[in-house]
């Protein structure tokens, strides 16, 4: 057998070993979908099990429910939003109700796929990519009755009945299998179909084939530093999401489009935004937009007040700049350590700071404890509280109180908790494992350390300085709160020099990490990146030969620019020409410029009449001739006009172009060419049109001189006087005002040299 194949039996070894068909009755919503989570049923059906037969690509919707990134953006009339979950409402009226439905019936699909009973899968009311796939994973490989193939209408071809269901295909091809194991016959039935040459056909959803057991291909040469440019409308803020997702997640990328281009389908980039709101939900990607006033102090760090029990204080805050390097960075240090995106460090004293029989049980049990006991579960509601506690915690002091509430509350998993030796040294570090609870003290000595959360000591028995991370500022008496001036890195890298923690065996890939900059043109880049704008260079980044490391001015901390952090910029050249960037910024991005595309609309019939991308083109012909290629339109513009033609038909994809044309396009030019109206004629063709087919009417207002200005108007030197622009509302309403636009000859003249 082929290694190849060998790998993909193992593969699915692997799947049924960790979703065995006994489990599935058990299963939870939580594990069947979630964000971010990479051991779902779901993720392993279309992500990890993608080599054996994919179903990657579309939405989530083909799984029945999901669980959203974000808030709900789904409001079609089947589909139902929840808190945290979208369905569809055929199968509950409520996520949990929905979700036991579509459980019930993946439990029917493997008993029927057990039973070799095809007939009863095809009337199984799931989606058919979720329920075949399901089917071929749980079939006896060695009795094989489906094949890894999703796509009926290749199922089809290959099997030579153009009306078959998917049970009929299955079933006519199976005879033919012979001997053959499963996974090379259905390889071989691809192959032999006309999809498998087409290459809309290998990127469609649902094909086995768009993975096949080859070495995969890497993606290469993505630059850290990009800039999409071009005129608005040209999809910048668009393809955002594409690039943003194959800089993170080069393998998804992969997964979904199948080859390293950026042009990619409607459905590819569906399920490629579909992974970028994970990616943000995970934080690794963010999003800045630059404006005339954004500064140092909010992309950086900068000094924020808070109030603490009614005192001002002062501290430095991380601006997205420096949170994003930060957590980059927590996946590219070389210990054994995870380290949670966001992560907050608590300074913690454990009874004294001295030797203690608390401290020492808390090492060995893993968890942490402060006193207190007599306030009672501090998880419950105050309003069932018992008098005496409620009375006791009115005897304590805000400190005290304070450290309750974080404690109790504060602190989240994959938080960090380093435990005081004295004022200035820590003697513990462990990372926060679960949530807070109250039990009975087990120290008869103290009978109050009843308030407990689970930790797991990554380091302890030591004795080391602490205070240089803490800005040579003293650790307070207070039990436990939030060390706002120390990130998890640092105190990784701080044990790590102390020979306190193991050391990666082997260089791990990195997880990538992006910031967005929208308009980054708009901002003032040397008031905004500061001494950094140096450091964002890749030959500048840590690890590189040529690393550099700044002080920033305010937290006196030390930063450098991960390697596996990529910036990607928007511009609009309608706002600042490239010419007029920052020749910093120029020095240390990659362009990509992205001019309207009007061969998208090569195939959408005629609106009326008016082609689309003769419209366009013409368009912006005269723009360029009349001012230039920077402020030509997007082809965005037109995007709903497309859309609405091939949904609602032609009467409402011209009521869009007509608004378009009036409420964006028309403003716009207004914009560009300052009010100059006779160069918007020209543009949009009304001096060649007739009265009642021009957008904007020209009108001779020498007749009225005398009435406004009264009988002596020799005298008057006004730039335009005796013309006056109206718009025609009517004309928005005419395809015939707009044939003209691009009937004449003119449209077709030369842009001069420059």
């Amino acid at each position: 057998m082929d290694n190849n194949f060998k790998e993909l039996y193992k593969l699915w070894d692997q799947f049924l070993a960790r979703w065995p068909a006994q489990k599935l009755a058990e299963m939870t919503l939580d594990e069947y979908t979630g964000i971010g989570d990479k051991d779902t049923f779901t993720y392993w059906l279309e992500r990890k099990t993608l080599p054996i037969g994919s179903i990657a690509g579309g939405s989530s919707e083909k799984f029945g429910i999901y669980r959203r990134a974000g808030e709900a953006k789904d409001f079609r009339k089947h589909m139902a939003n929840g808190d945290s979950h979208t369905w569809n409402k055929r199968f509950g009226s409520d996520e949990n109700s929905a979700f036991e439905t579509i459980k019930g019936r993946i439990l029917s699909v493997v008993a029927a796929v057990s039973a070799g009973n095809l007939d009863i899968i095809e009337e199984v009311d799931l989606s058919p990519t979720l329920k075949w796939k399901v089917a071929f994973l749980y079939q006896s490989p060695n009795k094989p009755v489906v094949l890894s193939i999703y796509l009926l209408k290749a199922l089809r071809e290959a099997s030579g009945l153009q009306n078959a269901s998917f049970a009929d295909a299955y079933n006519a091809l199976i005879t033919r299998r012979g001997s053959k194991p499963i996974l090379e016959y259905s390889f071989d039935v691809w192959a032999s179909t006309s999809l498998a040459n087409d290459e809309k056909g290998i990127k469609d959803k649902g094909v086995s084939e768009s993975t096949k057991p080859v070495k995969r291909e890497k993606i290469k040469n993505i630059p850290l530093n990009q800039i999409l440019y071009g005129p608005p409308g040209t999809g910048k803020t668009h393809q955002t999401v594409v690039s943003a997702v194959k800089a993170a997640d080069p393998d998804f990328y992969l997964d979904v489009v199948g080859s390293d281009t950026d042009d990619v389908t409607r459905e590819h980039w569906l399920a490629l935004k579909s992974r970028y709101d994970n990616l943000v939900e995970e934080k690794r990607i963010a999003l800045v937009t630059f404006h005339q006033s954004y500064s140092y102090e909010e992309f950086v760090e900068g000094i924020r007040a808070s109030t603490d029990d009614g005192k001002i204080s002062y501290s430095v805050e991380p601006g997205i700049f420096r949170d994003i390097c930060e957590s980059a960075q927590t996946k590219a240090v070389p210990y054994e350590v995870e380290i949670k995106p966001g992560a907050k460090v608590w300074k913690l004293s454990i009874e004294c700071a001295g030797p203690s029989k608390i401290f020492d049980d808390c090492m060995q049990t893993n968890v942490a404890r402060i006193g207190w006991g007599k306030a009672g579960d501090l998880s419950i509601d105050p309003s069932q509280r018992t008098d005496e506690q409620n009375s006791y915690l009115a005897t304590l002091g805000s400190q005290s109180l304070s450290s309750l509430n974080e404690f109790s509350s504060g602190a989240k998993v994959g938080d960090w908790v380093v435990v005081i030796s004295s004022i200035t040294n820590i003697k513990a570090v462990g990372v926060v494992s679960g949530g807070y609870y109250y039990e009975k003290s087990p120290y008869k000595h103290e009978a109050t350390f009843q308030n407990v959360l689970p930790v797991t000591w990554i380091a302890k028995d030591f004795d080391i300085p602490f205070i240089d991370l803490n800005d040579n500022v003293n650790l307070t008496l207070k039990t436990f709160y939030h060390l706002r001036r120390v990130s998890p890195v640092e105190v990784v890298k701080l044990l790590g020099k102390h020979n306190l923690l193991p050391t990666k065996s082997t260089a791990a890939e990195l997880t990538n990490y992006v910031l967005i900059i929208d308009e980054i043109n708009r901002g003032n880049i040397s008031r905004i990146f500061g001494e950094l704008i140096t450091l964002i260079e890749p030959s500048k980044r840590a690890g590189s030969e040529e690393s550099l490391v700044a002080r920033l001015p305010y937290s006196k901390k030390e930063l450098s620019v991960p390697r596996n952090l990529y910036l990607i910029g928007t511009m609009n050249t309608a706002d600042r020409s490239l010419a007029l960037m920052d020749t910093a910024l120029r020095r240390r991005f990659e362009f990509v410029e992205m001019m309207p595309d009007t061969t998208l609309f090569t195939d959408t019939p005629p609106i009326k009449g008016i082609s689309l991308r003769t419209l366009l083109e013409t368009l912006n012909r005269r723009i360029e001739f009349l001012y230039d290629r920077e402020h030509t339109l997007g082809h965005a513009f037109f995007i709903p006009v497309m859309q609405a033609l091939a949904n609602s038909g032609e009467d409402a994809a011209f009521t869009v172009l007509s608004r378009v044309m009036h409420k964006k396009i028309l403003p716009l030019l207004q914009e560009y060419f300052f009010e100059d109206w006779h160069k918007i004629r020209l543009v949009l063709g009304d001096n060649q049109k007739q009265d009642k087919l021009q957008f904007i009417h020209s009108i001779d207002a020498n007749g009225n001189l005398s009435e406004l200005f009264g009988e002596d108007t020799d005298s008057i030197q006004i730039s335009g006087a005796g013309i006056r622009y109206v718009v025609n509302e009517d004309a928005f309403d005419s395809p015939e005002a707009y044939k003209g636009i691009s009937s004449h000859s003119s449209a077709m003249l030369a842009v001069p040299a420059k």
